[in-house]
């Protein structure tokens, strides 16, 4: 059961925060809904050699999970967000299988605005 929210429940520099586990089947599946194949994503020899040292998730996969973050916050209140802004601060790495280390989301609200029906 969610707890329902709104925006009047929150202020601005209020933090959510969320863990996930990125696995080799979210890096699968992001590059072919996003039609992303930079090796980057995809070649674990390639990315090692990059200044990331290992394959990074995609961005827009980073960004998607953040939005859940905040729909499941918010859940329940039918006040859809319009706009989302995003600065990726570090990459986000898939797991090694043998270890679980998990990658944390953290949003923190800069700004808010009530969308209003015209």
């Amino acid at each position: 059961m969610f707890t329902v929210r709104g925006f009047k429940d929150v202020e601005v520099g209020h933090a959510f925060s969320h863990s996930v586990t990125v696995t080799e089947t979210h890096l699968v599946l992001g590059a072919g809904l996003f039609g992303d194949f930079h090796p980057l994503h995809t070649n674990e020899e390639y990315a090692r050699r990059s200044r990331f040292g290992h394959r990074i998730t995609h961005g827009p996969l980073t960004a998607g999970i953040m939005a859940g973050v905040l729909g499941n916050y918010f859940a329940g209140s039918a006040g859809p967000y319009l706009e989302q802004t995003v600065r990726f601060r570090s990459p986000v790495a898939p797991t090694v299988p043998s270890c679980t280390p998990v990658a944390p989301i953290s949003i923190c609200l800069v700004g808010l605005k009530l969308a209003r029906p015209p």
